[in-house]
């Protein structure tokens, strides 16, 4: 896909078996699918998942891109000063609460708190296998104006 990131273009999963540890992050492993019987050497990096693990790990990397598709509709820009003051805040929150690329993360109970501090409204999340949830970005600019969060929002100040 031209324009998509490098992890949108990433090859397939193979299944290999790892046959020893050589040094650091270097590991040789056996293929088992595609190519069985290659023998190669891998990098700890390139190990992503558990094999009976792989289902899950796909279902999370497609609904992650779904997570960045949904934030780039709704007015996501990286380096707005809305997304810089919205890291700043939930770096200061506390509660292993974080704030990536426009997706904010934690485990449900903190993410609750925050919401429940914030006066935030149910916001569509994600449960992913490490336990952390994860919700997506929502622009001020695409609420509706009487919305009580959009109140909030035009009395937000910020002080220098």
């Amino acid at each position: 896909m031209p324009g998509a990131r490098s992890a949108d273009r990433a090859p397939p999963v193979q299944r290999v078996r790892i046959i020893e540890h050589i040094r650091a992050n270097k590991w040789k492993a056996e293929w088992v699918d595609p190519n069985p019987g290659l023998v190669h050497y891998v990098e700890s990096g390139q190990l992503v998942c558990l094999w009976k693990e792989h289902k899950a790990f796909l279902k999370e990397e497609s609904e992650a891109q779904r997570l960045r598709e949904h934030n780039e509709r709704n007015g996501y820009m990286p380096e707005s000063p809305l997304t810089k003051a919205a890291e700043q805040v939930f770096e200061t929150v506390g509660d292993d609460i974080k704030f990536y690329n426009g997706i904010l993360s934690g485990s449900s109970d903190a993410l609750e708190r925050v919401k429940v501090r914030a006066g935030m409204a149910e916001q569509p999340t994600r449960m992913w296998r490490t336990s952390t949830v994860r919700a997506p970005f929502t622009c001020p600019s695409t609420m509706h104006w009487n919305s009580p969060a959009r109140s909030a929002h035009r009395n937000l100040q910020l002080y220098w």
